[in-house]
């Protein structure tokens, strides 16, 4: 009798054992990883670009031969560089004879300092970084746009406000002749005694476009003596590669919402300044368009850079018949 007892203890021990050993193996197993799934980020917020400067439908008209991707890799914001953090970083470059001040406008705050001959303000809204020295040159400037570059690269990299994969690439060159109070821009260097060279933000081979379309994300001015007389930054976030690629809509597609005035009208200008100084601030209803682009557009508001096509025309203003050079975004998604 005990000994049945004890083959039915060793057993119920065995079993309890078994049960235990089960279970902990149970539990200690992970779940498999759940493969992450990309979601295509939805069109431009329009709180995220400027107010469309037209009050009515444009008429747009021709329709440039082009071909583009059916997809483009898709970047997402993963830090947006604060006024703070790069009023304390860039400006501690410098040592100023007075204090900085900051000051509150229309656009966001202004942080500006001084330094013997150098000056600096720090703008909110693009976050933007402009350098002045005061020097000035009896010699004219010229077209060589070689002599410059190495002297605009080593600023930027002062400044550290290009990050990785982002690169410049010049987009223009103007000459400018000083007449008080306005330049005159000039079509060539003779009697030009500043040049300015305009570059682009570029990433993954696209363009991208902040705030204003037909602003340059960068620029640097010259005097005769290729000292740097103006520099200008936008500050550009940190950004990674979130999927390989994202499709975006065809150009036809893009061509049918900007005639149906799905885009925005981002900018106006006058193609030369010449005699002219001001515009008369009518906008016109008729566009010209003459060239495509497909970039990307950054705003601090969106959590992504967004694929949009760029039409840039051109149309007469009304009243005064001065042409004028006229930029439209349409998102791409």
């Amino acid at each position: 009798m005990k000994k049945s007892w004890l083959i039915i203890g060793a057993f119920v021990f065995l079993s309890l054992a078994l049960f235990f050993v089960a279970t902990r193996t149970k539990t200690s197993v992970q779940p498999p990883i759940q493969e992450r799934v990309f979601i295509t980020p939805p069109p431009i917020r329009p709180s995220s670009l400027p107010q469309p400067l037209s009050g009515g439908p444009i008429t747009y008209s021709g329709a440039p031969v082009a071909s583009f991707p059916a997809s483009v890799p898709y970047y997402k914001i993963s830090r947006v560089r604060d006024f703070e953090t790069e009023r304390s970083r860039i400006f501690s470059l410098y040592t100023s004879t007075t204090p900085p001040s900051t000051i509150i406008g229309s656009k966001g705050r202004y942080a500006n300092f001084s330094s013997n001959n150098m000056s600096g303000t720090l703008s909110e809204n693009p976050l933007t970084f402009t350098l002045h020295t005061t020097v000035s040159s009896n010699r004219f400037v010229t077209n060589n746009i070689g002599k410059y570059i190495d002297v605009f690269t080593s600023g930027l990299a002062d400044l550290s406000v290009v990050p990785q994969p982002f690169s410049a690439t010049i987009s223009a060159q103007r000459f400018l002749s000083f007449n008080d109070p306005h330049p005159t821009e000039l079509t060539t260097p003779q009697g030009a005694v500043i040049t300015q060279l305009d570059f682009s933000a570029v990433i993954g081979g696209l363009p991208v476009f902040i705030n204003d379309a037909d602003t340059p994300v960068f620029s640097a001015s010259f005097n005769g003596d290729d000292v740097l007389t103006e520099l200008r930054a936008t500050i550009l976030p940190d950004v990674t590669k979130e999927a390989q690629s994202v499709s975006i809509i065809s150009y036809s597609e893009a061509l049918r919402r900007l005639k149906a005035n799905v885009g925005i009208f981002s900018s106006v200008s006058l193609t030369s300044t010449g005699e002219k100084e001001f515009m008369t601030g009518a906008l016109p209803s008729a566009i010209n368009i003459q060239r495509v682009t497909l970039g990307y557009f950054y705003s601090p508001v969106q959590e992504f850079l967004v694929p949009i096509f760029v039409f840039t025309g051109t149309a007469e203003e009304p009243g005064e018949k001065a042409v004028l050079k006229t930029t439209t975004v349409v998102s791409a998604l």
